[in-house]
């Protein structure tokens, strides 16, 4: 008998997660509005692990909502499965960019607060497939046994 496969993720820890990140979030604008408060200002770079954790919670609010199906065996190797930046594409990454540090925060936050809509573009992106090709990496194959060289006549003893 079959059961159906437990989710990734409950939806109580989901929710969990995503006020957790906001709450963080909004701790950490704190710390950047007072730098900036002080004229001291913010690399957009600054905000590349709080985007990328962003891009994550999105990810999670899918698989949380798809029905993943089993993988199976390609018939000409095995696939390189895709990064999370891959999954994640373009248009989420472009949704959390910013010409400074304090565009990039909003764009982050605004990523976060129309979750809901982010999370139905990646779905049905993922539901299509991935369009890009995979690398198709080849079967590990036996490698031949190492053999000493075939002599191409007989060793004879020096008579001479």
């Amino acid at each position: 008998m079959r059961s159906t496969p437990a989710p990734i993720i409950s939806q109580h820890k989901l929710a969990r997660l995503t006020a957790w990140m906001r709450l963080w979030l909004i701790w950490f604008s704190g710390v950047f509005a007072e730098m900036w408060g002080r004229g001291e200002g913010a690399h957009a770079r600054a905000f590349d692990s709080p985007a990328r954790y962003a891009a994550h919670l999105v990810i999670l609010h899918v698989f949380a909502r798809l029905k993943l199906k089993p993988r199976c065996a390609h018939r000409h190797g095995r696939l390189k499965y895709a990064s999370l930046r891959a999954v994640a594409g373009s248009a989420l990454r472009s949704a959390m960019r910013g010409r400074s540090g304090a565009a990039r925060l909003f764009a982050i936050f605004a990523v976060l607060r129309d979750i809901d809509a982010h999370v139905a573009r990646l779905a049905r992106r993922l539901r299509n497939g991935l369009t890009r090709m995979r690398v198709i990496l080849p079967r590990a194959e036996t490698a031949p046994a190492p053999c000493a060289p075939a002599l191409s006549r007989v060793a004879c003893a020096d008579t001479s």
